[in-house]
């Protein structure tokens, strides 16, 4: 099993050492402490993308997936509203 410090897993996601210890902080990603220096398991770290990929996949599924620009501005849609709107459309032509 591989450790990581607190500034390589923040340069491997792309965020501030701040943002890792908010993490850790708030249970998110769970870390090994030794002494006074703070390691992160890779496991840990991949248990924590998997779960926040998951909840992000999650949010994303449960919003409407298209807006017609045109229509009305700022509206969304779902596929039903946009299957609704298509037939109501084609019984004009």
């Amino acid at each position: 099993m591989k450790f990581m410090t607190m500034n390589e897993v923040a340069d491997t996601l792309l965020v501030s050492r701040m943002t890792i210890h908010r993490l850790i902080s708030s249970g998110k990603i769970q870390s090994l402490k030794i002494g006074r220096a703070v390691r992160i398991s890779e496991e840990s770290l991949k248990e924590y993308l998997d779960q926040n990929l998951k909840e992000n996949n999650e949010k994303h599924s449960m919003k409407k997936r298209f807006s017609l620009r045109g229509l009305t501005s700022g509206s969304t849609f779902t596929d039903s509203d946009i299957e609704e709107a298509r037939k109501a459309w084609e019984k004009q032509i």
